[in-house]
């Protein structure tokens, strides 16, 4: 078993951002596209723009509340196992032998 010690936060904070975004413009696609309501386009920017926004920070405090409780406590404990990758060339022997 290997133990989740600490979350970078600032790393964790910006990969969530990113992801909040890339939510945000495919959930905004889906509206306009279905047409639900009046959208105005400030909405939908101011959308686009505080997802990401609140993703960073929501992320950054979920972050210090977890290295803050793992250091106390210990942190998440997962189990992870080591794949070998086939060589390509292999594959390709046992298939014309």
């Amino acid at each position: 078993m290997h133990e989740i010690k600490r979350i970078g936060v600032l790393q964790a904070a910006k990969f969530m951002a990113v992801v909040y975004l890339a939510l945000s413009l495919l959930f905004t696609i889906f509206l306009v596209a279905v047409g639900v309501g009046s959208i105005s386009f400030g909405r939908i920017l101011l959308q686009i723009l505080l997802a990401p926004i609140f993703g960073f920070i929501f992320a950054a405090i979920g972050c210090l509340l977890y290295n803050l409780i793992a250091s106390k406590l210990g942190g998440i404990e997962i189990e992870l196992e080591v794949k070998k990758e086939a060589d390509p060339f292999s594959l390709h022997l046992s298939e014309t032998q």
